[in-house]
């Protein structure tokens, strides 16, 4: 089992486009009593740009990761804002929005909200509803 086992997860990436998510997953670990967890991906392609760089830019790659641990803390905010009683943790992950998902979906399944893309991660991983 992962770090995301016995949670409901939702995936987190900005207060316009996931706000709702957010809420609706605290409302669900609440029902389940289970943690929720807020995830943000930073997209690995967003940082290899960076890899290498000397001089002024070296900065870069902390800001980025900083600014990501930011988002994250904000999605868990906006759950604790939503459903007080919920115990709602950040977590950012490093690498391809998508695999990440489908990684933490596996690890958590069956207790997962997440985006409307959370259907189809579970199709992809062959676990949607009426499989085994």
């Amino acid at each position: 089992m992962g770090a995301h086992a016995g949670r409901v997860v939702v995936l987190y990436e900005d207060r316009i486009r996931s706000g709702e998510a957010v809420r609706r997953a605290a409302r669900e670990a609440v029902a389940r009593q289970v943690p929720l967890t807020v995830l943000h991906v930073l997209d690995r392609d967003t940082m290899a740009c960076t890899e290498g760089r000397q001089g002024l830019l070296h900065w870069w790659p902390d800001e980025v990761i900083a600014r990501g641990r930011q988002a994250a803390a904000e999605g868990a905010e906006i759950a604790r804002d939503a459903v007080p009683d919920v115990v709602a943790h950040p977590h950012l992950r490093l690498g391809s929005p998508r695999r990440c998902l489908i990684e933490a979906i596996q690890q958590a399944m069956p207790d997962v909200i997440a985006l409307p893309a959370a259907r189809a991660a579970r199709e992809l991983v062959g676990t949607g509803p009426g499989r085994a």
